[in-house]
C-alpha cells in the first residue's frame, strides 16, 4: 500500500492504520466541492498587449467548465492563471490572471522565489492560460455522517513486507 512505500522511504518501522481509514477518506471525498479544470495554449504571445486574447480564451474555458458542470454562471468560482516565461526559455511560471504589469510582477517575484532570480530586463511571454471551476459548496447534512462507531481502542498488529528492512 502507499502508506507501506511512505514509512519505508521515511525510514518507519511501525504506523497505525485507523479501522474505518477507507471510509473516512470516502466520507471526504463525498463531502468535497466539486470542480473541473481546462487549459489552452496561447503559442508565445507577448505579454505587453495580450489582454484581449488571454480574456477570450479565460471566458471560453470558463463557460466549458461551467457548463460541464452543469452551473449556472453565477454559481461557479472560476480561478484563471496565466502561464507565463521569459523569451527563449521553456520553464513557464503560474501567475494569477491580472493585467500585464502585475502579472509581470507576479512572474519575476515567483521566478526568484522558485529560481533564486530574477531578469527584469527580459521579456516575457505568456504561452497558456488554465481555468479551475469550482461548483458552490454542499451543505452538510447530520444525516450523511457516519453513525456507526467502530471500536478504534482495539489494536491488531499486522506484519508487512518492506523492501528496505524485510519483514517487519
Amino acid at each position: 500500500s502507499h502508506a507501506c512505500a511512505v514509512a519505508d522511504e521515511l525510514g518507519i518501522r511501525r504506523f497505525f492504520v485507523h479501522p474505518l481509514a477507507s471510509l473516512l477518506s470516502a466520507w471526504g471525498m463525498g463531502l468535497a466541492r466539486e470542480g473541473g479544470d481546462g487549459a489552452a495554449d496561447l503559442g508565445d504571445l507577448p505579454l505587453e498587449g495580450c489582454e484581449a486574447p488571454i480574456e477570450a480564451t479565460v471566458a471560453a474555458l470558463a463557460k466549458t467548465g461551467i457548463e460541464s458542470l452543469g452551473l449556472d454562471p453565477p454559481d461557479a468560482e472560476v480561478f484563471p492563471e496565466v502561464m507565463l516565461q521569459t523569451v527563449g526559455t521553456e520553464t513557464a511560471v503560474a501567475v494569477p490572471l491580472g493585467d500585464p504589469a502585475s502579472m509581470r510582477a507576479a512572474f519575476l517575484l515567483e521566478h526568484e522565489r522558485r529560481f533564486g532570480f530574477q531578469r527584469p530586463e527580459a521579456r516575457v511571454e505568456a504561452v497558456e492560460v488554465r481555468v479551475e471551476v469550482i461548483a458552490p459548496k454542499r451543505a452538510t447534512r447530520r444525516s450523511s455522517m457516519p453513525t456507526h462507531h467502530a471500536d478504534v481502542t482495539q489494536r491488531t498488529q499486522q506484519e508487512v513486507w518492506s523492501a528496505r528492512h524485510g519483514r517487519t
